[in-house]
């Protein structure tokens, strides 16, 4: 399975239509229906955009390989970037505490030399794509299509955005 069907299950998964999905990320509906169809081959700008709206990192699209030779400059970028997800967690929960958000990016810009000798990638490439830790807005919320929540219980006023771990900035 490629990039191409896994954006077709995870937009079911999250009852995003392609037709909606093409909408939020501006590419031709028969485009986007033709690729996820045929499984197509997507460039790596492309696979960014579309990450986005489905709510999860861009890496996650890629197949589950991990393979530090796959031939695919992409495929090995996504699989260091999850490389680097998954040792963080590991060491944060080795450590026995909770890591606030600098310690976190701390860890992961400690980790990109590693990362990029690891799986034959130019680091600054692998600095530019790797999400980082932070708070995550309202605005950029709502350019997902979520937005936030107030509940009112007996005791107090709760205000929630939905929960997202990390995601990825788009911005420099």
């Amino acid at each position: 399975m490629g990039v191409a069907a896994i954006i077709g299950e995870i937009s079911k998964e999250r009852d995003i239509s392609l037709k909606e999905l093409s909408r939020r990320v501006d590419i031709p509906y028969t485009t986007l229906y033709n690729a996820v169809k045929r499984d197509s081959k997507m460039d790596f700008e492309t696979v960014q955009t579309i990450a986005y709206p489905l709510g999860v990192l861009w890496y996650n699209l890629y197949p589950k390989n991990h393979d530090v030779h796959a031939e695919s400059y992409d495929e090995r970028l996504a699989s260091a970037c999850e490389w680097l997800d998954i040792e963080q967690g590991s060491q944060e929960i080795e450590s026995c505490a909770d890591w606030d958000v600098k310690q976190k990016n701390n860890w992961l810009n400690e980790h990109f030399e590693e990362a990029a000798r690891l799986y034959d990638l130019k680091k600054s490439d692998l600095l530019e794509v790797t999400p980082r830790y932070g708070e995550t807005t309202a605005e950029e919320l709502e350019k997902l299509g979520l937005h936030p929540v107030t509940l009112n219980t007996p005791t107090r006023r709760v205000d929630m955005l939905p929960s997202l771990c990390r995601m990825p900035l788009l911005w420099a």
